[in-house]
Order: C-alpha cells, then sequence, then structure tokens
C-alpha cells in the first residue's frame, strides 16, 4: 500500500516564546514541508511512504534526511542537485492575531525540477498511490511540469491520485494565475482535500455563504463533479467560531454518501501548522484500510486535533492515540 507523494523538504524556523519577528533573536528549527508532513504520519500508521523530491548535496540537506529516515520514508527517489533548500518561518499568532509566515522558496533545488529529469516509470511502479499537493505545483513553472508528469504517469500506470488543493496565495512566484492549468492537472485526481478559497481559485467554484457548512460542502462536491470526473472521495476540515470558542469538524463524500463529524473545541493548541496535512494522512489511511465513510472522517479529524497538540509540522501520533481519542475525544488526563 504504498504511498508516493511529491513535494519540497524543507526547514521551518520558528520564533521562539510567542515572539514577534521583529523581537525574536533564536528559532527553533525543523523539517517541515506539506507532502512529508502527510508521510510522516502514514508511515507511524503502518503505510509504507516514499518522498520524491530534490535536496542540495550538502549537510543541511543531510541532516533533513536523517530526521525523516527514523520514521522508515523511503527517500531514494530524492534526487541531489541546486545549492539551497526551502525554508519557511514561522511567527506565533493567538486569539487576538493570526499566525505569519515568510517563505524563502526562490532558486531552490526542489524549484529547479524539470520534465524529463524524474524516471516516474521507475518512481511510482509499486505504489498504490500518487500523491501531490497545490503547493507543489505552485514553486516554480518547471516544478510544476514535473508534478504534470508524475500525474499522467500515475494515470496510465493505473495508479490512484490523491491531491490537496492547498493554495497559498504568496507561493504563486512564476506569474500564471492557478487557474491556467490546475483544473487540467486536477482532472485524473481521484482524492481530494479542499477548501472553499481554493475550489474558487483553482476552479471558480463558488457556494451560498450564508448557509451552513454541511450544505457548502454538499453543493461543492456536486460542482466538484463537473471538473473531476474520476473524482470518488472528496473531503474538507471546518472552523467554526461559536462563543469565543473555535469548533473544528469535518465532512467526506464516497460516492453518494455524505458523513460528518463531531465537533470539537480547539483549546490550548499547541501548534495548528500541519493539521491539514494530518488530516490528510488520516483520510489516505482510512480509504487504503478500506474503512466505511462515518469511520474515515472520524478517523481523519480525530489526527487533525491530535496533530494541534504537538509542536512541528509532524503529528507524532500512534494507532493508539487515534483509538483513545475516537472513543473519549479530547482529555486532559494522565496516562498512569
Amino acid at each position: 500500500m504504498k504511498v508516493s507523494a511529491f513535494g519540497e523538504i524543507l526547514y521551518r524556523y520558528k520564533c521562539e516564546n510567542g515572539l514577534r519577528f521583529e523581537q525574536s533573536r533564536r528559532y527553533d528549527v525543523s523539517v517541515a514541508g506539506a507532502e512529508a508532513n502527510t508521510c510522516v504520519l502514514l508511515s507511524k500508521l503502518g503505510i509504507p511512504a516514499a518522498i520524491i523530491s530534490a535536496l542540495p548535496n550538502n549537510d543541511l540537506a543531510k541532516l533533513a534526511i536523517n530526521q525523516l529516515k527514523q520514521y522508515n520514508l523511503d527517500l531514494s527517489h530524492v534526487l541531489k542537485q541546486g545549492e539551497k533548500m526551502g525554508v519557511y518561518y514561522l511567527e506565533d499568532g493567538n486569539n487576538i492575531r493570526q499566525s505569519e509566515v515568510i517563505y524563502d522558496r526562490k532558486n531552490t533545488a526542489f524549484s529547479e525540477l524539470k520534465k524529463g529529469q524524474i524516471d516516474w516509470i521507475t518512481v511510482l511502479k509499486d505504489s498504490a498511490l500518487f500523491h501531490w499537493t497545490g503547493i507543489a505545483a505552485a514553486i516554480s513553472k518547471s516544478a510544476m511540469e514535473a508534478c504534470k508528469e508524475g500525474i499522467e504517469t500515475a494515470q496510465k500506470l493505473q495508479i490512484p491520485i490523491s491531491c490537496d488543493f492547498n493554495y497559498r496565495r504568496k507561493l504563486w512566484y512564476f506569474g500564471q494565475h492557478p487557474s491556467e492549468f490546475m483544473p487540467e492537472m486536477l482532472k485524473p485526481v481521484n482524492i481530494v482535500v479542499a477548501d472553499f478559497d481554493a475550489l474558487e481559485v483553482y476552479l471558480n467554484i463558488k457556494t451560498d455563504v450564508t448557509t451552513n457548512f454541511e450544505l457548502r460542502f454538499k453543493e461543492a462536491h456536486q460542482q466538484l463533479l463537473k471538473h473531476l470526473p474520476h473524482l470518488q472521495h472528496f473531503a474538507m476540515t471546518f472552523r467554526k467560531p461559536i462563543d469565543n470558542n473555535l469548533y473544528y469538524f469535518g465532512g467526506m463524500v464516497s460516492g453518494e454518501k455524505y458523513c460528518f463529524s463531531k465537533e470539537y473545541a480547539l483549546i490550548n493548541v499547541k501548534d495548528p501548522i500541519g493539521a491539514g496535512d494530518a488530516f490528510m494522512a488520516g483520510l489516505l489511511y482510512g480509504i487504503l484500510s478500506l474503512m466505511d465513510t462515518q469511520l474515515n472522517i472520524d478517523t481523519a479529524i480525530a489526527c487533525g486535533v491530535l496533530k494541534q497538540s504537538i509542536v512541528g509540522d509532524w503529528a507524532l501520533i500512534s494507532q493508539s492515540e487515534i483509538n483513545e481519542f475516537l472513543k473519549n475525544g479530547i482529555s486532559s488526563s494522565i496516562k498512569r
């Protein structure tokens, strides 16, 4: 059930102790990247995962590789080229102001990937699923073309394809609007995670903002089917503010069956970054494990909630912790 994911491995520099960029003199450093985040959790849940990427041949890249190897990821398809790794800088927000991200991802080893450089037949031949995100397509035009080549190869090999739309406004560097090429890249996709904003940017899908999330989700799905003829599974997370609390839940549709998770109040969040990638991993884990739709969305939301209790991009959680969460929900008790 190996999942092969195409995306950039990068470093995250986080301001210490909740300080702002202009205050911080030290940063907590960790390995990150949306696709790598998803692969780490998949591997922890027993699904073999491989990352298809590019890194420079230097000690910083070797450190990142060694940290990823702790989670038994297949890194044999990470090309060595260029001189620079991607970086993003994170300033924590709080209940009053938003978090802030600054990217440094131009002219990186990954951005220099080109069509024809990756032997996609060899890379994907033993894969049960090919995963990519809108971030991987956004970094550079040449990386987007390499990603498109991977999608086309997966389609030829009849390998299911998943995509997290992951629209990041700050990352579209190369001058073209995503709607110019994303519709064509998305056509073969079987599994989708997206939010309402990304649906509108990529495919001009709009929903009635005056109604509830559940009805908007169903409306979005019906429109999405017109663009993605091979779509089998579609999922989304929601954040609903109620009485100064933020509630987190999700919806999933497989075929014609719509299911929604419970709502969980997000209290004392340690780190929200990577929650969407954890949700994606939980969703793929459920699909590959042939879970029914309700258990699948419950499991994916459990992964998203639990990730927000963990500092860093990676959801370092176990199947037993997910099972405990599904049984008892959020808990502050101590295991003794």
